[in-house]
């Protein structure tokens, strides 16, 4: 028995080594150092402080490149507005052109016609510049009309054409609405089954009234047409 205890003591005793030093020691695994751990966090740290500053210059470039856009679109939706603004007014004169080719047009037929007549329209006692034409035709039944000069109207008032026939009261013939420079044209029919002898222009508080209740901004009397005229000329002559 003593032999065989002694003879595990002998197994379990760590053996010497070679030079007597003593029993050698096992060194841990390269995982389980605390330098490896200390390494694996720096470079860590490093990625994570790169990754910010990478992401902080493309955070500064994506807003700078936001703001260049924003300032690009606010510079096109001024630009369309204002190009937008400009197609409108090239509108309104294309408009204005037509419609004044329309009335010459009407006119030279209108002055074609042998009861072709005209009103010259004048501020009473020639208190204004504003001046007016009317050049009309029974038989056609048909107005052309060229005002010039109108002032703007007082606030909430409104010009109103009106055709005079003796001691009748005035018809309504049309709303004007003067431009920038107080010019207006349009083409109108005559009324129906009445005489036209003269026409008028008032400054009133509604156009849709039966009666005048402004001031007579314009007025004038039927007279021949020039070509008629000189035709009456000859004749009496």
């Amino acid at each position: 028995m003593a032999s065989r205890d002694a003879g595990r003591s002998g197994q379990t005793t760590p053996a010497a080594t070679v030079d007597g030093t003593g029993p050698a020691t096992k060194q841990p695994a390269w995982y389980r150092r605390v330098a490896f751990w200390r390494a694996m966090a720096g470079m860590a740290f490093a990625i994570a402080l790169g990754c910010a500053m990478v992401a902080a210059e493309f955070s500064s470039a994506l807003i700078a490149h936001t703001r260049h856009y924003r300032d690009r679109l606010r510079q096109l939706s001024s630009n369309i507005t204002a190009m937008r603004g400009r197609v409108a007014t090239d509108d309104r004169e294309v408009a204005g052109m037509r419609l004044t080719v329309e009335i010459d047009d009407n006119l030279r037929r209108i002055l074609a016609e042998p009861d072709a007549r005209l009103i010259r329209l004048t501020a009473p006692g020639r208190a204004s510049q504003s001046t007016g034409v009317i050049a009309f035709s029974p038989m056609l039944r048909l107005a052309a009309i060229e005002f010039a000069g109108l002032p703007e109207p007082s606030a909430g008032g409104v010009y109103n054409l009106w055709w005079t026939r003796g001691k009748h009261d005035p018809t309504r013939a049309a709303h004007l609405h003067p431009g920038p420079a107080g010019e207006a044209a349009l083409m109108i029919a005559l009324p129906a089954n009445q005489v036209v002898e003269g026409a008028l222009v008032t400054a009133d508080s509604s156009a849709a009234i039966e009666k005048p209740d402004g001031a007579i901004v314009l007025d004038g009397a039927v007279s021949l047409a020039p070509k008629k005229l000189e035709k009456a000329r000859h004749k009496t002559g």
